[in-house]
Order: structure tokens, then C-alpha cells, then sequence
């Protein structure tokens, strides 16, 4: 591919992702009043962001790290506790 066709094409992409990555957080904060997934669409919205921008992958890992912190807070648990990712805690047995 050609060098001034290579460049068009990235920044079609990094355009494209961008609008995409805009209209999900847009409708995501739209339906954050609503009862519904209004801030897993936001969240959504970020990760493709992500893909192209450092600073919406910062700004998804600080949310990502935040919601854990609230789920451990309103679970009355220690996040030290917490088994590290993608491990099951030790007290599942899927035979039983």
C-alpha cells in the first residue's frame, strides 16, 4: 500500500473510532437517569476510545479500578481479600 494511502487510512480509522467511541458515551450519559446499563454503555464508550487515545485507557483502567473499590466497600469486604483476576475465589467448588 502506498505511503499517502496508508495515512489516509489510519486516519479513518482513529476518525471512525473516535465518532463511534463519542455516540456510545453521548447515549450512555443520555440513559444514566434512566433505569437501565446507562454506565456500562459509558464504560463501552471508553474502551473503544481506548483503542486509539492513551488517555481514555487511563481513564478506563482509574474507572474500572474505582467501580471494584465500591463493589468492595458495598460488600463490606477488604480489597486485599479480593482473589487476584480472572481466579475464582477459593470457596467455589463447581462439583458441588
Amino acid at each position: 500500500m502506498s505511503d499517502p494511502m496508508r495515512s489516509l487510512t489510519r486516519h479513518g480509522k482513529r476518525f471512525a473510532v473516535t465518532v463511534a467511541g463519542v455516540v456510545v458515551v453521548i447515549v450512555g450519559i443520555i440513559l444514566c437517569p434512566l433505569p437501565g446499563p446507562g454506565i456500562a454503555i459509558i464504560i463501552g464508550g471508553l474502551a473503544i476510545l481506548a483503542t486509539e487515545y492513551v488517555w481514555a485507557k487511563r481513564l478506563l483502567h482509574w474507572v474500572r479500578d474505582k467501580s471494584r473499590q465500591t463493589y468492595d466497600k458495598v460488600r463490606h469486604r477488604d480489597p486485599a481479600d479480593r482473589p487476584p483476576r480472572g481466579e475464582r475465589p477459593r470457596d467455589h467448588d463447581p462439583a458441588r
